[in-house]
């Protein structure tokens, strides 16, 4: 990294508004291949407020899915900058980042939603949920209250599943260790209206549950980020309605950012707050 990107990031840093979790600066992509160049976004400008539920929305080819993917760390831009405040309240800036921290961005700070679910088709609901905790090896100490089940070659740790009282769906989120991801992975698929699912493979749901499988999926490791790319897209408008409402519904009990790259005209209703663009650039908001 240059002395220059250096001494940018630490001003971004010392200026940093406490409100905010991303900021987006003159951002451009563009794609080239040997014949043409396409310009997706444009000296794009946004800031991401924490807790936020944020909607971008605009029509197919207007740069929204190529935006989730440049926060997401999965497309560098061209030129630009885009900011990011991390769980130990450290401000990087993506485009600085190796592939090997990227990889370690978006396991611990975002959760992907997918048009087109993006789930393993062969495996149960449970398993589809667990496997960000997997990936995310949270270090617990265990306790007496763990058992150990022999799969194979596998061995599997799970805590029993004891009378104790409510413990609230933004709290259990927040509890470290292994020994928890029975429990937490059996309260979100209560919440959202899957405890009949639970065993059921994938390819045997409908639409839209597939869809909250997904949502527990990219929430339950309580990223402080979800990117939801077109998440509606392959529902209908009752169904859509559903997810955009239980999407809304489990972000504000948990304080996660949100953002929605949408063109249904339904997510006006469950969003704070609106950014329309065009041609890669902004030319609104509500």
């Amino acid at each position: 990294m240059s002395k220059n990107k250096q001494e940018e990031i630490l001003r971004i840093s010392e200026n940093w508004d406490s409100k905010n979790l991303i900021l987006i600066k003159e951002v451009f992509k563009i794609f080239k291949d040997k014949y043409t160049e396409t310009v997706a976004l444009k000296s794009f400008c946004l800031d991401i407020k924490k807790g936020e539920i944020l909607a971008i929305m605009g029509p197919s080819g207007s740069g929204k899915s190529t935006l989730i993917n440049i926060i997401a760390g999965l497309l560098n831009p061209t030129t630009g900058s885009v900011y990011f405040q991390d769980k130990h309240n450290e401000i990087k800036d993506l485009t600085m980042l190796s592939l090997n921290d990227l990889v370690i961005y978006r396991r611990d700070n975002v959760g992907i939603i997918f048009q087109e679910f993006e789930l393993f088709n062969n495996l149960m609901v449970f398993e589809n949920i667990e496997i960000p905790l997997l990936i995310k090896q949270d270090k617990g100490e265990a306790d007496d209250s763990e058992i150990t089940e022999q799969h194979g070659n596998n061995i599997k740790t799970e805590p029993k599943m004891s009378e104790e009282k409510y413990i609230p769906l933004e709290k259990m989120l927040t509890l470290r260790g292994t020994k928890y991801n029975k429990l937490k992975i059996n309260s979100l698929i209560e919440f959202v209206g899957l405890k009949k699912r639970k065993v059921h493979l994938v390819k045997q749901l409908s639409g839209g549950e597939k869809q909250r499988v997904a949502i527990c999926a990219a929430v339950i490791k309580n990223p402080p980020v979800i990117l939801a790319d077109e998440p509606t897209g392959e529902l209908d408008s009752e169904n859509a309605k559903n997810i955009f409402s239980l999407l809304k519904t489990i972000c504000k009990r948990i304080g996660t950012t949100v953002i929605i790259a949408s063109h249904d005209p339904l997510v006006k209703k469950y969003v704070d707050r609106i950014i329309n663009i065009k041609d890669g650039q902004v030319v609104g908001s509500d």
